[in-house]
């Protein structure tokens, strides 16, 4: 009498499970490179020469924000765009910015407050990153003085945001 063996094995339910345990850290570590692009957030810090008139009763602020990328997720030559500057909890009347509302990473971009309700040591900005999704941020401007000549008039070359 002859035996026949099959020479086709199929995996245990054992190996099996090995085996997708060891593509789960796999599959893990891929996924903080993912979401990383999409909370790369620049960093937006109020330069020395800002000033604001904020004594009145119709507050005006000139912001030279400089524009950084602390996290180094900005791919070199995209743009960020500001949408919008105001104080939280609070509205501006008119926002206008000069030379433009873009800019890439190191550089700076002056916004115009006029109307502000209420000064205060942060501002939400809204913005963009290569043209994508609006996103929001907090700027510390508790750095920025009172200024002699009030109220600061934007140039007439300034573009209007709102």
């Amino acid at each position: 009498m002859t035996s026949q063996t099959s020479s086709t094995r199929t995996p245990s339910r054992r190996t099996l499970v090995k085996g997708a345990a060891w593509s789960v850290p796999v599959i893990a570590a891929t996924a903080p490179a993912a979401l990383a692009g999409a909370s790369c957030i620049p960093v937006f810090t109020a330069a020395p020469t800002s000033v604001k008139c904020c004594s009145g009763p119709y507050k005006t602020m000139k912001v030279d924000i400089i524009v950084t990328d602390a996290n180094n997720c900005i791919a070199g030559g995209e743009s960020i765009c500001i949408e919008s500057v105001t104080p939280p909890n609070g509205s501006v009347e008119k926002t206008s910015v000069k030379p433009s509302q873009c800019t890439n990473e190191g550089g700076t971009i002056t916004v115009y407050l006029e109307g502000v309700s209420n000064c205060t040591v942060n501002m939400v900005v809204g913005f963009r990153v290569a043209g994508g999704p609006l996103q929001f941020t907090t700027m510390k401007s508790d750095n920025i003085s009172d200024s002699a000549i009030c109220p600061i008039v934007p140039p007439a070359d300034a573009i209007p945001l709102n």
